[in-house]
């Protein structure tokens, strides 16, 4: 499966989509804004009110209805102003400093908002979603007992409550709470999209797949839907339709740079290495992160181009030198493999160490010493990891 993004992530950016990082859910929207969830999601939980004399309807058009959070939060806080226990206003307003990432003011929104309707499900389902992005997930949960135990109808909730899930990496659990919002609501594509993502995550790519076609159905130009069913394609080792996915995300969405980044990925799998530079190379204009620099070297050297030194001036702008920079360091000969293996501080890193070790001793035609390591990867790399599915291809070219 492909995934820097998967589980996102997720979100990549969830994923952007990344991927989505992989991505934690927290910065999924950050690296996919193009994905609907993260630019329509409000408008499904956004509280209407009921008119009240002497109420301005510009102020409480532009709190129930505005798309433009500041607009929004300029006309909520005129209705607080004449009425502080306006719980709608003050909800709404929490809408809009969620969609700005001011998480502490929405949540304090949002906690006004239950002390005077400590009935409204939406604001602890909200306050949850917002708790979760803070990675408080204590109090995340909390809320979203809440709010179910207040309506246990909110499909929404079930939704926040499975991307917590996914983001602490409990992906039955999240699977479960995906499924209790499709049964409330089966017509919203994320509902499906996001189960398929947890599903993707637990290696069970059919169930990710037939997610990922029901969401497509309902959304058909949904790019991240596509990129996502891409990487499920990738997890079987379909690589002719995960390129077909990954290309459509980007007629979709040209400036998806994670589906550049992973139809690159794809392409390397099947040794189509020039076709992946060029994917990885565009990637990178759009979005500068250190896996597929890695992977543009390899695709670079596996074609007989000279690498390093791009590789070199590309590194220089990355903000940390935290892992994966050791791999660079090896590749930029500045670093042997015991050093780099020694730089890996967990499981995932280790993993990774050792298929980038044995893809330093394939450019040396030391096949032997190659195939140690990248069994070695392939054995212990979690299988959302994209060192998982680069190994894998690389030892069936191995192979006798």
């Amino acid at each position: 499966m492909i995934t820097i993004v998967f589980a996102a992530i997720i979100l990549s950016g969830l994923s952007a989509v990344a991927s989505a990082s992989s991505s934690a859910y927290s910065e999924y929207c950050s690296l996919h804004p193009h994905k609907s969830y993260c630019w329509n999601r409000h408008r499904r939980v956004r509280h209407q009110h009921n008119p009240q004399q002497g109420e301005d309807s510009r102020d409480v058009a532009g709190c129930d209805r505005s798309n433009d959070p500041d607009l929004s939060i300029k006309a909520c806080s005129k209705l607080i102003e004449t009425n502080p226990q306006d719980d709608v206003a003050h909800f709404n307003r929490g809408v809009g400093y969620d969609d700005k990432k001011e998480y502490d003011r929405a949540i304090a929104d949002y906690s006004a908002a239950i002390e005077i309707n400590q009935s409204m499900a939406a604001a602890y389902s909200n306050r949850g979603y917002a708790f979760t992005h803070k990675r408080d997930y204590k109090r995340a949960f909390a809320d979203y007992d809440k709010a179910i135990e207040s309506d246990a109808g909110h499909a929404d909730t079930y939704f926040n409550r499975g991307n917590a899930y996914d983001d602490v990496k409990d992906f039955d659990r999240a699977t479960a709470e995906y499924t209790k919002a499709i049964e409330i609501d089966p017509t919203q594509a994320d509902f499906f999209s996001d189960r398929g993502l947890a599903y993707a995550a637990n290696g069970d790519y059919d169930g990710a797949i037939a997610d990922f076609n029901q969401a497509l159905a309902i959304d058909p130009k949904d790019a991240q839907a596509y990129d996502s069913r891409g990487g499920a394609y990738v997890g079987t080792e379909n690589y002719t339709l995960a390129i077909a996915d990954f290309t459509t995300a980007i007629e979709l969405y040209p400036a998806h740079a994670t589906a550049y980044e992973h139809r690159g990925y794809a392409r390397f799998y099947r040794c189509d290495f020039t076709d992946s530079t060029a994917d990885l190379t565009h990637s990178l204009m759009l979005n500068e992160s250190a896996y597929p620099m890695l992977f543009l070297f390899l695709a670079r050297s596996r074609v007989g181009e000279t690498a390093a030194p791009e590789l070199e001036a590309k590194a220089r702008r990355l903000k940390s030198k935290n892992w994966p920079y050791p791999v660079i360091e090896l590749y930029l000969g500045r670093r042997y493999p015991d050093a780099t293996l020694a730089a890996a501080e967990n499981d995932v890193e280790r993993c990774q160490a050792e298929f980038y070790i044995g893809e330093w001793h394939l450019l040396r035609d030391k096949r032997t010493e190659a195939a140690a390591a990248l069994r070695s990867a392939a054995e212990t790399c979690p299988k959302t990891r994209i060192e998982f599915d680069a190994a894998t291809a690389e030892l069936k070219r191995l192979e006798p």
